[in-house]
């Protein structure tokens, strides 16, 4: 089962380039290990606070603890995976992303011309952050 699952990830992810796999495995292990080490710091931290405020040990300054940490977390979570995708893919996670909002809405069943034209235009404008943009269509022939 694990090397099937490997297989389809690699094959669905494009992820050919080995050093590429590499280097981004040891960045997202790395991050990995300083967020799990900053939330188990600060649960710590927030614990024995909470234990001193309400007195004693306690299990609803566990609890409490953890629910405050949750919630603090999950921005800077957020943040530096953001942070980590600019560093990692650059604009280019931006492009990608606006790309597959670009095929999810052409996957309709019905797609209006000027709908489309208009799609195409912002998705164009967004990706390449253009100032000017046109879209010339042609014509159809009389059959």
């Amino acid at each position: 089962m694990i090397p099937a699952a490997l297989f389809l990830a690699i094959v669905r992810d494009r992820l050919f380039d080995v050093d590429l796999v590499i280097g981004r495995t040891l960045v997202y292990g790395a991050l990995t290990a300083v967020l799990a080490t900053v939330f188990f710091a600060s649960v710590f931290i927030l614990q024995q606070v909470l234990r001193y405020l309400i007195g004693g040990p306690n299990e609803f300054a566990v609890a409490g603890a953890a629910l405050i940490n949750g919630l603090l977390f999950q921005p800077v979570r957020r943040r530096m995976q953001r942070m980590l995708a600019t560093c990692l893919h650059g604009r280019d996670g931006h492009a990608n992303r606006a790309l597959a909002a670009f095929r999810a809405f052409l996957r309709r069943e019905e797609v209006d011309l000027d709908q489309l034209r208009e799609r195409v235009l912002a998705t164009v404008r967004d990706v390449l952050h253009t100032q000017r943009i046109g879209l010339w269509l042609r014509e159809r022939e009389p059959e």
